[in-house]
């Protein structure tokens, strides 16, 4: 049985390059809900594993099919972050071997093992990252519910030429969202929640999507670098 306590210490900041990690270790599953899948090594395209210090992701082999992210500090405590209107939150991760699919970095109040998209009927704010030709394709998004009008764009779509393993970062504040891509800010723009700490009472809680899109079944990633740490104001990441 997982416990979770609302009134737990928040965390002061989460880093992890998945350098530590044996070679094949099996990723972790919420019961009854696939959160990342295991390691098969007889069919590595249908499974998420890690190894050589990075996650691959691998959703479900259909079109849409997806896999998510959830840092843990341990099994009965997530990772989250205290956010006021004083101060800003930080969520980030890097990519490599990114040809095709949909890479999602969210911010939410809370935890949860599932599609924000489709599945998610809370608030949330989140950089939604595609490859287009060479480039990366990026855009920000604030998401109310999962109905057909939930999810609105905050930011036009920002194209950047793809650079291997270049971390992308989410900042939120009180009234804005930044993102950057190393350390070059792509978006800023007024993010539309008008009370950020009442949305987040609970905290940030940092949550990472890769999914295949209408035309594709087969989409991977690898994925390390994630960050997610509090800040005294908009910061240029120390990529």
């Amino acid at each position: 049985m997982r416990g979770w306590r609302p009134n737990a210490g928040y965390s002061s900041g989460y880093t992890n390059s998945m350098a530590d990690y044996p070679s094949g270790i099996y990723t972790l599953a919420e019961p009854e809900r696939v959160a990342i899948r295991t390691w098969d090594p007889t069919n590595d395209w249908n499974n998420s594993y890690m190894t050589n210090g990075t996650l691959f992701c691998i959703p479900e082999g259909k079109a849409n099919g997806w896999q998510c992210v959830n840092p843990r500090r341990d099994y009965q405590n997530d990772v989250r972050l205290n956010l006021t209107t004083a101060d800003v939150v930080e969520v980030r991760a890097a990519y490599t071997n990114f040809t095709q699919g949909v890479a999602k970095i969210c911010l939410l109040p809370e935890y949860f093992p599932g599609e924000v998209r489709s599945e998610y009927n809370g608030i949330a704010l989140f950089v939604e990252l595609a490859r287009s030709g060479g480039d990366l394709q990026v855009t920000a998004y604030r998401h109310v519910s999962t109905a057909a009008d939930g999810t609105t764009n905050i930011s036009s779509t920002v194209t950047c030429a793809y650079v291997p393993g270049q971390g992308v970062s989410m900042q939120v504040g009180a009234t804005n969202a930044q993102v950057y891509y190393g350390t070059t800010l792509v978006t800023d723009v007024a993010h539309g929640l008008t009370n950020i700490a009442a949305v987040f009472t609970n905290g940030v809680f940092p949550h990472y999507e890769f999914q295949n899109v209408t035309n594709t079944s087969s989409a991977v990633v690898q994925m390390n670098g994630l960050r997610s740490q509090s800040l005294t104001t908009f910061t240029v990441p120390p990529e």
